[in-house]
């Protein structure tokens, strides 16, 4: 399974992009990283899960659970135990257009930076 995130939709929003870029040194992103996907980062390094991406495409797609399994290469129901498993790691209400935004700003801004 490629474990590697496309960022050709990412790129299509050059303002997004360039501010990312721009502030992606700043400490407080990576502080902001940290407290809101810490957990899930630590722990897809520690049982090399692939939670973050996960979150990540879910996002992406706009909670589309078809177009995420589809981008992940994966059954829905193995998208839909990834969310629930999320979910225990980490308290994220995916409910909540203000969290999906914060959390979606922090992935790319994740993504951006290991991509440097």
């Amino acid at each position: 399974m490629d474990r590697v995130v496309r960022f050709i939709d990412i790129m299509e929003v050059p303002d997004l992009r360039g501010w990312l870029r721009e502030y992606a040194d700043h400490a407080h992103f990576s502080e902001l990283f940290e407290r809101k996907l810490g957990k899930l980062h630590a722990h897809d390094k520690e049982h090399g899960s692939d939670f973050l991406r996960t979150l990540y495409h879910f996002l992406e797609s706009s909670g589309n659970l078809i177009e995420t399994s589809n981008r992940l290469y994966i059954h829905r129901n193995s998208v839909k135990y990834r969310l629930q498993r999320i979910r225990e790691i980490i308290p994220i209400d995916l409910s909540c257009p203000r969290q999906r935004f914060v959390y979606h700003l922090c992935l790319t801004y994740h993504y951006l930076k290991a991509n440097e």
